[in-house]
C-alpha cells in the first residue's frame, strides 16, 4: 500500500537521491519503501520507541528490501 501511495505523486522518484532521514519512522515501512529507489543510497530511520526499532524494523526492512535491507539504518532516538 505504501508503494502505491508514492506512485500517485507525479515524478516523486526524481526528488529522491543520496542519504536521507525519516524522523519518527515507526516500524520502517516508509523508509524501506523509499530505499527501494535506485538513487537512494541510505536512509536513517529514527524512532523513539525502542521496541519498534529493535523488534519490528528488522522484519519490515527484510521483507521490503530483501538483500538491500542495510540501506535503512535503524536508530533509537
Amino acid at each position: 500500500m505504501t508503494e502505491n501511495t508514492f506512485k500517485i505523486i507525479p515524478n516523486f522518484s526524481e526528488f529522491l537521491h543520496g542519504v536521507g532521514i525519516d524522523l519518527g519512522g515507526g516500524v520502517g515501512c516508509i523508509s524501506s519503501t523509499l530505499a527501494k529507489q535506485e538513487n537512494v543510497k541510505k536512509i536513517y530511520c529514527v524512532e523513539l520507541v525502542k521496541e519498534a526499532v529493535t523488534m519490528c524494523q528488522p522484519i519490515v526492512k527484510h521483507e521490503i528490501l530483501k538483500e538491500n535491507e542495510k540501506k535503512v539504518i535503524s536508530v533509537v532516538g
